[in-house]
């Protein structure tokens, strides 16, 4: 599994319909207690889930009370499209999803999946909170909507049943599940591959059945809605192979940048007994810091250039 840099995405935090922000949205009212229905399409132990419960904790305590968030996590709510159209009509008050997910109501908003728009995190979260994210709220309004906030999600790894993905041409005929946005689809024909648009609550029984051969996703989503079940990362070898196929998968690894390496064996070591929540939350921390590093801009001009990477270990 290699993660390729495509761009920063980022997560409205929560889209409020306009209606729910007059406090016209639907929601039960009882002893002056006014409840919120924030719905998304993650597992409740998924990091931005837990960020979500936060929000709701910090609101009824802000609000002494008078203000609950019902969370309703894992597509409860509706595909993404069917939650923002709910939010759109006040019927749901919150959700989130990357920018893709609202060109269908916000057409620029689709520029945000372009590939390597933003360079790391530190450029974009000033961006998000100044001029860039006014001009969002200017086209999120006359939709229906308002950006409350961001969530950054970080890279995201185009993963498959194959073969690793460590130029363009790797992605050749590749059936990849991607969003349904028309950056999206035109920047996976242009690799190569035959992209699928494909709702994320499809995906499990898609990769399943054999629909599509794999996906590009944040690592956080990826280990918290378990692909890795489907056959992601596994290997069969006949018996008395084993050991020739590890090493040649260690001398795979081990071709790898040196910062990754050293996540690879943390996580080997110490995160995988923890369970899936710890997973979570140490795949985006450690993303995090590994994206900010030399070798991965060198990781990100090699893929562009088609050439093979020079790491240096900084």
């Amino acid at each position: 599994m290699n993660n390729v840099d495509r761009r920063v995405f980022i997560k409205a935090v929560s889209a409020v319909g306009a209606a729910g922000a007059l406090g016209g949205a639907t929601g039960a009212r009882a002893q002056g207690t006014k409840t919120l229905k924030f719905g998304h399409m993650l597992p409740p132990d998924q990091v931005h889930h837990k960020a979500i419960a936060l929000f709701g904790e910090e609101l009824g305590k802000l609000s002494k009370n008078s203000i609950k968030v019902d969370i309703f996590p894992s597509s409860q709510m509706g595909s993404i499209p069917e939650m923002l159209q709910s939010v759109q009509a006040g019927s749901l008050s919150m959700s989130m999803a990357v920018p893709a997910w609202y060109s269908s109501f916000m057409k620029p908003l689709d520029a945000f999946t372009l590939p390597y728009l933003v360079g790391n995190e530190e450029k974009l979260r000033p961006a998000l909170e100044g001029p860039l994210g006014a001009q969002i709220n200017k086209f999120a309004e006359p939709a229906g909507f308002k950006v409350l906030g961001y969530l950054l999600l970080g890279a995201r790894s185009i993963v498959n049943k194959q073969r690793a993905i460590n130029k363009p041409e790797d992605c050749k005929g590749l059936k990849l599940r991607v969003i349904n946005s028309p950056v999206y689809l035109a920047t996976f024909r242009a690799l190569g591959a035959n992209p699928v648009a494909m709702d994320p609550s499809e995906l499990y029984l898609a990769l399943q059945q054999g629909v599509v051969d794999g996906f590009e996703y944040p690592l956080p989503d990826l280990v918290a809605q378990r692909m890795y079940e489907v056959g992601l990362v596994n290997k069969l070898t006949r018996p008395g192979e084993q050991l020739e196929a590890a090493l040649a998968y260690a001398r795979r690894l081990a071709e790898n940048a040196p910062l990754v390496l050293g996540v690879l064996r943390e996580f080997v070591s110490q995160v995988i007994p923890k369970g899936p929540s710890e997973l979570a939350t140490y795949g985006r921390l450690a993303i995090a810091g590994v994206r900010r590093s030399d070798d991965a801009k060198e990781g990100i001009a090699a893929f562009k250039e088609k050439r093979k990477p020079r790491f240096r270990g900084r």
